[in-house]
């Protein structure tokens, strides 16, 4: 995702081949997965089956009980389980990608899963401060007439087509310029925004070379001008450009506590990626939370007031729709704090990484490995929070008494009837007519019981 990097950490870089947590040399191979990302991938599948199967039950739920006609809060929250449910579906490329060592799907495939994480992000974010925005109006303002249309059901469509369509637009920049990148045959799937392309001398003058500058290291002007000679030209997922080097001790280069090393800083990548990570902390993460703080003290606030104003006219005991407006706000709030919890750590690695991070290669993956899964982990949890706030076992059982949930009972069990009947006139060509036989009088009998019951 970097721009163009050191020279000094090009060499460095060529002369091994490293990932946070993988074991792999570039003179063999052989890709070794080691036990520590075995165990990441295991976690990553854990995470995305629980989830999804969450996410999906939240989703039939809703639609059987059509829950989000009788509140918008629920439309939203089922707009929030569709966003988790595709964020989570990326976690199974992440993991054949990390098991193979490198993106063995077509470019396209890269384009879209990298869209999809980003415009379920986004999406995400959008709906919960659009969640904060209609509980501070439905508690805060609910004698308003004019921002009680905001609640109808006509605005929550248009609010949330918005949403996503804001959502898919910001991401087209993503889908456009996510590629598989590196080196052959290892290249993976990832995101680096364009920058104007810079001139061999320039590339090499920027990194204190010149033509009669000597810095001694054995690398002089005349080889960095070979090296990006053909920059220009060279494919994002390329052949390696080194195929001769020195390896010292196992192959690893020794690393130190007090430099920076790739993988633990964004110094000198390019302007782009700088500004779409700032984009992402402040305009979708900072600021959607300031706003929905802001929303729930108000909504706080206005709660204590009215508690105070009932205490002094002697009514102190809630009432039912006290409760159940409690509950929402209690389960809406939830889902905002998990959702900083879990965000919060992976925005700040990206932050800390933009002075750096004092530490090894091997740690820095490390800990945005820990950061990306907590993302993660965040639409997993998101489902559980409702089943929680909405009273997971009384839903349960409307769900299994209600007629959309009859209706497809009765379609599965005619469906299975109808398999049955065809797969017995197939092994017995006279079971076919004894059946329809059967069928016809047991049709007949009842339709007599119906009109005798009936009075006709």
């Amino acid at each position: 995702m970097a721009g163009f990097p050191r020279v000094e950490e090009i060499v460095s870089d060529q002369t091994v081949f490293t990932t946070a947590v993988a074991d792999y040399d570039v003179t063999n191979e052989e890709f070794v997965l080691d036990a520590e990302l075995r165990a990441i991938n295991g976690f990553r599948v854990f995470v995305c089956t629980v989830g999804v199967l969450g996410n999906l039950i939240v989703i039939t739920m809703i639609l059987l009980l059509t829950e989000f006609k009788k509140g918008i809060t629920h439309w939203y929250i089922l707009q929030l389980a569709i966003a988790d449910s595709a964020f989570l579906l990326t976690l199974p490329f992440q993991v054949v990608e990390d098991v193979n060592n490198e993106w063995i799907f077509p470019d396209g495939m890269c384009k879209a899963k990298e869209a999809i994480l980003f415009i379920n992000y986004y999406s995400s974010i959008a709906f919960l401060m659009v969640m904060a925005v209609d509980r501070y109006i439905a508690i805060c303002h609910a004698f308003s007439d004019r921002l009680q249309k905001l609640r109808t059901q006509k605005a929550a469509y248009i609010i949330t087509a918005v949403v996503w369509i804001i959502a898919v637009l910001i991401c087209i920049p993503i889908m456009m310029f996510s590629t598989k990148r590196g080196q052959e045959p290892y290249c993976k799937c990832e995101l680096q925004f364009p920058e104007p392309m810079k001139s061999p001398h320039e590339i090499c003058v920027s990194e204190g070379m010149g033509p009669d500058v000597d810095l001694g290291s054995g690398f002089s002007y005349e080889d960095c001008l070979d090296l990006f000679a053909n920059q220009e030209s060279e494919p994002a997922c390329a052949e390696p450009s080194f195929s001769d080097y020195e390896q010292s001790g196992n192959g690893s280069i020794a690393e130190s506590e007090d430099t920076l090393h790739p993988g633990c800083h964004y110094i000198n990548y390019n302007k782009g990626f700088i500004g779409f990570l700032y984009f992402n902390f402040i305009i979708m993460f900072i600021v959607p939370f300031i706003i929905i703080a802001m929303c729930y003290a108000l909504i706080i606030v206005h709660l204590r007031k009215t508690r105070f104003r009932g205490d002094s006219c002697g009514s102190n005991k809630p009432t039912k729709d006290d409760r159940d407006t409690n509950r929402v706000v209690i389960m809406c709030a939830t889902l905002v704090l998990v959702f900083v919890a879990c965000w919060l750590p992976y925005h700040s690695v990206h932050m800390a990484k933009m002075t750096g991070i004092h530490g090894t290669s091997d740690f820095c993956g490390k800990l945005f490995y820990a950061a990306s899964l907590m993302a993660y982990l965040n639409s997993a949890i998101n489902p559980y929070i409702y089943f929680i706030g909405a009273r997971f076992k009384q839903q349960l059982r409307r769900m299994r008494s209600s007629k959309a949930a009859s209706a497809v009972m009765t379609f599965l069990t005619r469906t299975t009837r109808a398999d049955l009947s065809s797969a017995n006139s197939g092994s017995d060509p006279t079971s076919g007519d004894k059946t329809a036989k059967y069928t016809h009088g047991k049709d007949n009998n009842e339709n007599d019981t119906r009109v005798r019951e009936s009075g006709v």
